[in-house]
């Protein structure tokens, strides 16, 4: 999934000093819910969803059950 989200900002800082990345800080992760396409609408985290259900299927999507596992604020 995290892949995903470096080929994406890869994408869209192409011809950037920043378009080259070999990595991110995870804070940079809430951009993708604020950074919008030309529809004002759809946002990255759209598309990286979109992305990932037409070319990860199921396996990669199932991610979200293993954050059952995550314990938060302790």
């Amino acid at each position: 999934m995290l892949s995903a989200v470096l080929a994406i900002g890869n994408f869209l800082n192409q011809g950037t000093r920043k378009g080259d990345a070999g990595g991110f800080k995870l804070d940079s992760l809430a951009a993708l819910t604020s950074t919008r396409a030309a529809d004002k609408s759809t946002t990255v985290l759209d598309v990286l969803v979109s992305t990932v259900q037409k070319k990860g299927g199921a396996k990669l999507t199932a991610f979200a059950d293993d954050l059952s596992l995550v314990r938060v604020g302790q």
